[in-house]
């Protein structure tokens, strides 16, 4: 990385300056150390500055597209006879549309990448999150490897795409589950997690034993969940499993922080029914 070039040029350079000085042959390692230092620091200073400006105006899209959906929803809410499954269509539209314009607006900071590790990381951490709420999973495959999984929802996303290419089975033995990709990413999610974040992770791992008849191992998870970072979800999904009800494991609780994963469709709302008033000489109106 440029970052790591420079450094050690200024450092060199640093060095050599110092040993030009009268009896500073003792100090000339220390000086290079301490030059290469500060001119990382202030590199990287200038980089962070810059990726932040586009990371920060990236999140206000977002945000702005979201507001955007709301108010458009709750305008259309109002609307007598509503179209429930076109108006879903819209949203929908207007959101991927939001989504796909901020990930164009994280490509100016691909020109940081040569300069810091960590802008890649961060970057590419940012572009998988969005390609995996569009479903656009191959473009967030490729993205793998340049993860900071720092983020138990983002150990959640990885868990549940690792789940959509090889999914457990009742054939599937301890020692293959344990030794699976899922597996990997749920003990270092949780190693840091804690709370019901944490416990977000026990039910996610949870429900993937559960769907593939595992249910003595969901059992065991649980109950080491519970004692960690025990939430009403958790004891809700015991329960469950000690009456033999493994059908009924539900996340439905989590909201939209569990349907985001794609592995279970959200419920569709009701259509509103529309209350009737008398119209004089024109028998009963919607409002």
């Amino acid at each position: 990385m440029k970052s790591f070039v420079i450094a050690l040029i200024a450092g060199a350079i640093g060095g050599v300056a110092y040993s030009l000085l009268p009896d500073a042959s003792w100090g000339i390692s220390l000086a290079s150390v301490i030059t290469a230092l500060a001119a990382y620091f202030i590199v990287n200073r200038k980089i962070n500055s810059k990726l932040t400006l586009i990371v920060n105006a990236t999140q206000d899209h977002i945000q702005s597209t979201q507001d955007k959906v709301r108010k458009k929803m709750n305008g259309m809410q109002n609307k007598p006879g509503l179209n429930q499954a076109a108006a879903q269509k819209t949203l929908e539209a207007m959101q991927k549309e939001g989504i796909e314009e901020a990930i164009k607006m994280l490509d100016p900071a691909e020109e940081l990448f040569s300069w810091s590790i960590l802008a890649r990381k961060q970057v590419s951490t940012f572009k998988y999150q969005l390609y995996f709420s569009l479903k656009q999973f191959d473009k967030a495959d490729k993205l793998e490897n340049d993860l900071l999984l720092f983020d138990p929802q983002l150990v959640a996303m990885r868990m549940a795409r690792e789940w959509m290419r090889t999914p457990f089975n009742k054939k599937s033995s301890p020692k293959e589950i344990e030794g699976s990709q899922i597996a990997k990413l749920f003990k270092k999610g949780t190693s840091r997690a804690k709370g019901t974040t944490g416990a977000f992770l026990y039910n996610t791992y949870g429900w993937m034993l559960s769907k593939a008849d595992q249910s003595k191992m969901a059992l065991e998870l649980l109950t080491k969940g519970l004692d960690k970072c025990a939430d009403e979800v958790i004891k809700s999904n015991l329960d469950v499993l000690r009456n033999n009800q493994a059908s009924k494991f539900s996340n439905k609780a989590y909201s939209e922080r569990w349907y985001s994963l794609h592995l279970e469709t959200p419920p569709q709302a009701k259509p509103q029914k529309q209350k009737m008033r008398r119209g004089r000489n024109q028998g009963f109106q919607p409002f």
